[in-house]
């Protein structure tokens, strides 16, 4: 476990930095260069575009530079990018920027996953643990983040928002040295087979309908989280609201590790995967009901708990439903079609915000497809699944 927590600082540059303390600085960045909605939203699109081009080269990356390096590069690429953003007005560099994060956030993710599923072979904790463990990393990202980014903003003026990159390239720059010795003891995943001439349909397709799911997921809670920020302070949420939100989503994020670990392991994936979505289901409505603040921060509870556990669930399905030599190759087809959700739901989201001129349309969207994605998932359990790679051991 001591070895998954050092990783962790990976997910909490990818995640926690890269990509969700976007959504804290949007209405500052917004205001400040005048973006509509809009373009807020294509920001957090290009940055799902870019973890789409992560997720295509991390399985020949990961293969010829090996899974620590990758890891490693893929986060030195992020820390480089957030540092890029502080120094721009222009929407295109910061679209690239956007893009290079993701793609260094997609390289690390999956080089960590492999690497921490490798670990439970070794090890007496079982897998979905131990995966939770490390996709939970962005949890500590998110509370860091809820921490510094909302009084830096309130203390620094319009261009608070500029000195908030600055802060997040030094802490991803910090991670990526506490990953360091964790990451020099780690073992390599083991090498893919040698690749057939006649590759085998049924390899891939113990995955097909989980993917629509995570495809639905992808659009679904990023949504939620691109635009959450921005509908709380329209309903007059206090800077010091916000920290409490965030903070206490990062916080569930970590909390709801152990509930989540156990299930996964109990229950078949898809039905865990399914009582996910419909918890995110339940705390993407709350914040529509009602703009009161206890609404607002159960939301937090109830979505944290369970939108980071979604990546660990597909991730320990992957393991159970591939032989080990193609877990890399595995994960890395399911983040791409998670890649592809996040893609199209921040601008879908940002279109129908900017046609309404709130935020509150995004949140629409998000219960929309949790909702669609949990159906899928029920179903991916309930046909059969013909050519399931043999099962693998969850534990040492």
């Amino acid at each position: 476990m001591r070895l998954t927590l050092g990783l962790a600082f990976g997910p909490a540059v990818a995640l926690g930095l890269t990509r969700f303390a976007y959504s804290l600085l949007l209405p500052a960045m917004r205001t400040d260069l005048g973006w509509s909605f809009g373009q807020a939203g294509t920001m957090n699109t290009a940055n799902a575009l870019g973890y789409l081009a992560g997720a295509i080269v991390a399985a020949p990356l990961t293969q010829r530079l090996g899974s620590r390096r990758s890891f490693a590069a893929g986060m030195a690429l992020a820390a480089a990018a957030l540092l890029g953003a502080a120094f721009t007005d222009s929407f295109r560099l910061q679209l690239l920027l956007r893009l290079a994060a993701g793609i260094g956030s997609a390289v690390t993710f999956i080089a960590g996953t492999g690497l921490v599923a490798k670990l439970a072979q070794h090890t007496q904790t079982r897998a979905g643990t131990l995966l939770n463990a490390y996709t939970a990393g962005a949890g500590a990202g998110i509370i860091v983040t809820g921490l510094l980014v909302p009084p830096l903003l309130e203390a620094t003026g319009p261009n608070g928002w500029r000195w908030a990159w600055v802060s997040m390239a030094a802490l991803a720059a910090a991670s990526l040295i506490a990953a360091l010795p964790a990451l020099l003891r780690t073992t390599e995943p083991d090498p893919p087979a040698p690749a057939n001439k006649k590759r085998d349909p049924r390899r891939i397709k113990p995955l097909l309908l989980p993917g629509l799911g995570y495809f639905l997921f992808g659009g679904g809670y990023i949504a939620y989280i691109t635009f959450v920020i921005a509908d709380l302070k329209a309903a007059g949420f206090t800077p010091g609201q916000v920290t409490a939100f965030w903070t206490l989503l990062g916080i569930a994020v970590v909390a709801g590790v152990p509930l989540w670990g156990r299930l996964l392991e109990r229950l078949r994936s898809g039905h865990t995967l399914a009582l996910m979505s419909t918890v995110l289901v339940l705390g993407a409505l709350l914040p529509l009901l009602t703009g009161e603040l206890a609404a607002g921060l159960i939301s937090a509870v109830i979505f944290g708990s369970s939108f980071l556990a979604v990546p660990a669930g597909m991730a320990h399905l992957a393991r159970r439903r591939l032989p080990a030599t193609s877990w890399n190759s595995g994960i890395a087809v399911l983040t791409i079609t998670f890649a592809f959700g996040q893609s199209v739901g921040p601008v879908l989201a940002g279109i129908l915000a900017d046609k309404s001129d709130s935020a509150n349309l995004g949140l629409v969207l998000a219960t929309v497809t949790l909702t669609a994605a949990a159906t899928v998932y029920l179903t991916s359990e309930t046909r059969p699944k013909s050519g399931v790679a043999p099962k693998q051991s969850t534990s040492a």
